[in-house]
């Protein structure tokens, strides 16, 4: 029986074309003003004119720390590494998925060290949280640029309990952690059913859609 093929999922990392030659793939003696204008590397759902894709682990890792966040990056090299597996990954792809915790301990033991982990696992909880702070930062001055000051003090003080838990300790939503969050508030779901984001009188569809999409994609 054949082998099933896996679907590829998440976002491409595409990099610029210069006379058909990838930017420092093909070429390496380029400047800015050669791109007519075009971003040299970029993220979107699926190849672009003019760009070519160069997703991968260890460019993941690197070009695109440049272009999206902590969160963003480990979503997309472990949407890659799922759809790779193990066979299509070397040892320092292993490392950086272990380095991001997406690989389980019997594998990162063959790595790094008990110690080296504890390390890890420090920077990896510091950088998750920095990273959620951020994008709730980011949603608050998205929302607080539409809203008035009486209504954006509102939504402040009925999510401070539900922010303070999603930036600590991750609490997005009851399907996801087992008990209400802060994407069950703006989205009116679970015990904020009727007593949400959508309940008030200065919700729009556009205002939630923005505010969770930040906070899940940055």
């Amino acid at each position: 029986m054949a082998k099933e093929e896996k679907e590829r999922t998440g976002k491409y990392l595409l990099v610029y074309l210069l006379d058909g030659k990838r930017l420092n793939v093909d070429i390496f003696n380029w400047s800015y003003s050669d791109l007519n204008g075009n971003k040299p590397w970029i993220v979107a759902d699926e190849i672009v004119e003019g760009y070519a894709d160069v997703s991968s682990i260890a460019n993941w890792d690197s070009i695109g720390r440049e272009l999206k966040d902590y969160y963003f990056v480990r979503r997309e090299i472990k949407n890659l590494y799922d759809f790779l597996g193990n066979d299509g990954i070397g040892e320092e792809d292993a490392k950086i998925l272990c380095q991001l915790f997406i690989l389980p301990k019997e594998k990162r033991d063959i790595f790094y060290t008990e110690d080296e982990q504890k390390i890890l696992w420090n920077h990896f909880l510091t950088s998750s949280m920095l990273c959620r702070e951020n994008r709730w930062e980011s949603a608050k001055n998205y929302i607080s640029y539409y809203l008035d000051p009486i209504n954006s003090s509102d939504l402040a003080i009925d999510t401070q309990l539900l922010c303070e838990n999603y930036i600590k300790y991750n609490i997005l939503e009851e399907s996801i952690n087992g008990k209400p969050g802060l994407l069950d508030y703006l989205k009116g779901t679970s015990i904020y059913n009727g007593t949400g984001f959508p309940s008030k009188s200065y919700w729009s569809q556009e205002y939630q859609d923005g505010i969770i999409d930040i906070i899940e994609n940055g």
